[in-house]
């Protein structure tokens, strides 16, 4: 079967942490749009503000919990980019509440750049 490509928008600080290899996991809520990404897909992530800044990458793996914190506990420590823990947990919040998470549970998509 064929990969099927994907487009993200990341805020420029993680996206800038993508292109230098510091992060190397994405971590979204496990909603409908991420079910449909599989191994071997391809993700084009676009920088938030600049859409003719983006990146390429092909999912390596995918590895999910039922929440963040749970989640941060099964990958290796800073694949979800320089952030320390706490603050990385609030700034979650800020993107997905906790209703989401809780309803769809979340996904750890590690990624190599292609």
């Amino acid at each position: 079967m064929k990969p099927s490509t994907h487009y993200m928008k990341l805020d420029p600080l993680y996206f800038s942490e993508i292109v230098s290899g510091k992060k190397t996991a994405e971590l979204r809520l496990y909603d409908q749009k991420r079910q449909a990404v599989r191994v071997g897909d391809v993700i084009v992530f676009t920088k938030n503000g600049n859409e003719n800044e983006s990146i390429t990458c092909s999912v390596a793996d995918m590895t999910l919990a039922k929440t963040f914190a749970e989640l941060l506990e099964k990958i290796p420590t800073g694949a979800a980019g320089a952030t320390p823990r706490e603050p990385f947990l609030q700034a979650m919040r800020s993107f997905y509440p906790e209703e989401l998470e809780k309803r769809h549970g979340v996904v750890a998509i590690h990624i190599k750049r292609a």
